[in-house]
């Protein structure tokens, strides 16, 4: 948990650090020939380049993870619903009792377990 809040800050003192730079870049190309001027601004630009680019790559990454993070609680809920399904079921099949040959009653034994078995998995 501190380990994000101590990189944020990094980058927090970083940010104030190149904004204390752009002004005194500014000071400096103000008094500057325009070839010496240019030579300050270019290396600032590339770095603010660069910086506006590891924030939007921020950004997508923090909405990626929001997304994976979403999915797996998705994906937690279905599991406890399997697991739930998965207890009840063994507790029924453990209460089966064996049935006769006779084809009614596994016809009606067969009704039973779609009740109670196989239609709620559908469910899931």
């Amino acid at each position: 948990m501190l380990r994000p809040l101590f990189s944020l800050l990094n980058l927090l003192r970083f940010r104030r650090l190149t904004s204390i730079s752009c002004r005194q870049a500014q000071e400096l190309t103000e008094r500057t020939s325009a070839d010496q001027a240019a030579a300050i601004k270019e290396p600032l630009s590339a770095v603010n380049r660069r910086w506006d680019e590891l924030l939007r790559g921020m950004v997508e990454r923090q909405r990626q993870l929001e997304n994976a993070l979403l999915r797996l609680g998705q994906f937690q809920h279905a599991l406890a619903e399997l697991l739930v399904w998965i207890d009840k079921t063994d507790g029924t099949l453990d209460e089966l009792k064996p049935v006769a040959g006779d084809p009614q009653v596994l016809e009606v034994e067969l009704a039973k377990l779609k009740v109670n078995i196989i239609y709620p998995l559908s469910e899931l």
